[in-house]
């Protein structure tokens, strides 16, 4: 995810500092931008892969606790514990 960040928001950083308003919804309007698209391309690349990253972080997080519950669910049921102590 930090490499992602560092992906999507140092070329930002660069784009800046070219002269880019940050709120313009294209820059194809304006030719002295045109350089520009390349690192807009990347951005968007960095963006989806964090993305992805972030579905992957959350499909472990749910499996990962699913199986936690189960498994003190087995360990609460299991016959070991219901056997007092002599």
């Amino acid at each position: 995810t930090a490499i992602c960040a560092y992906g999507v928001f140092f070329p930002m950083h660069f784009i800046g500092m070219a002269g880019l308003p940050r709120r313009y919804y294209t820059n194809s309007n304006f030719p002295l931008f045109d350089d520009t698209t390349n690192a807009q391309g990347v951005i968007t690349i960095f963006a989806l892969i964090a993305g992805v990253a972030q579905l992957v972080f959350l499909y472990n997080f749910v499996v990962s606790h699913k199986s936690t519950l189960l498994i003190n669910l087995i360990y609460c049921l299991s016959f070991d514990n219901l056997k007092s102590e002599g």
